[in-house]
């Protein structure tokens, strides 16, 4: 057996931490769409990063931008249906030349996704697709307005390969831990490459499936799910977690999630360990 213990408490943000970080970040649209300015920037250093009061919890720059990141998608969610029941009026308001970022601003929506919907009024969705691939296709008005809702929205349109090249090397830094502690595990990519013989489809993956007999402050850990952001207390990114690891805890057991840039306090449940990066890789 592999037993070993560390300091869970590396990382965790108190909630009301959390809370005062979301209080002092533009929630505005269109601004809230936008990256972070130079001036938002050195503003959340001074209030949060180099803040007395907060100091001690080593909050960085890279924590904001994610915690910021988890709100912001939250909010585009839970707007959606706000803007598509307001279809016929945004069509209404652009066929009127009312720019993006002023439609953005009245309906509170990110500017790319109520673009999204105007051009979906006149295109099938493979042809919308294809114009935010390639805008050129757009007709010049078209193209403006496109270029300005690109250009204030970091939000809907995501570098999907990038952010998996992320995930694939914070996944290999935790092996790298693994393989010094002597841990046997089994990969996402086996197990997918098995269950896809055994059953025709993948349908139970964690990134490392632990074959040793592993325990980590006295928790059997079965399983672990790295999750290269940080842990906000957020609707979407809970329910999105639940999810995915019923399936896990069903089928192997108790296991562990390691947030690469911590977690907010409030995670809890008896089955899963949750740590962050900088207290694993201690081990």
């Amino acid at each position: 057996m592999i037993s070993v213990d560390l300091d869970t408490s590396i990382d965790v943000l108190p909630d009301d931490v959390e809370k005062q970080i979301i209080k002092l970040i533009n929630k505005k649209a269109p601004i809230c769409y936008k990256k972070l300015s130079d001036r938002e920037t050195k503003y959340l250093e001074q209030n949060i990063i180099n803040n007395v009061n907060y100091i001690k919890y080593n909050i960085n720059l890279e924590q904001i931008q994610s915690i910021r990141s988890s709100y912001v998608k939250n909010k585009m969610i839970k707007r959606h249906s706000h803007l598509i029941s307001n279809t016929k009026k945004i069509v209404n308001d652009y066929k009127n030349k009312r720019n993006i970022l002023s439609i953005s601003k009245k309906y509170d929506g990110s500017p790319l996704n109520i673009m999204r919907i105007i051009l979906s009024q006149t295109n099938s969705k493979e042809r919308v697709k294809k114009l935010f691939n390639k805008p050129q296709l757009l007709d010049d008005y078209d193209y403006i307005q496109f270029q300005t809702a690109k250009s204030n929205d970091d939000f809907a349109l995501v570098n999907q390969d990038e952010i998996q090249e992320r995930a694939e090397q914070f996944e290999r830094q935790i092996e790298e831990v693994l393989k010094k502690i002597g841990v046997k595990y089994k990969t996402q990519n086996q197990l997918a490459k098995e269950q896809i013989n055994s059953h025709g489809r993948a349908f139970s993956t964690p990134d490392f499936l632990i074959e040793s007999d592993l325990t980590i402050n006295g928790h059997e850990i079965k399983w672990i799910d790295a999750k290269n952001f940080f842990g906000s207390d957020v609707s979407f990114v809970k329910n999105k977690i639940t999810d995915q690891t019923k399936k896990y805890i069903k089928n192997y057991g108790k296991g562990s999630i390691i947030f690469n840039l911590g977690f907010n306090e409030s995670y809890f449940d008896s089955n899963i360990l949750f740590l962050a990066w900088n207290s694993f890789v201690k081990l």
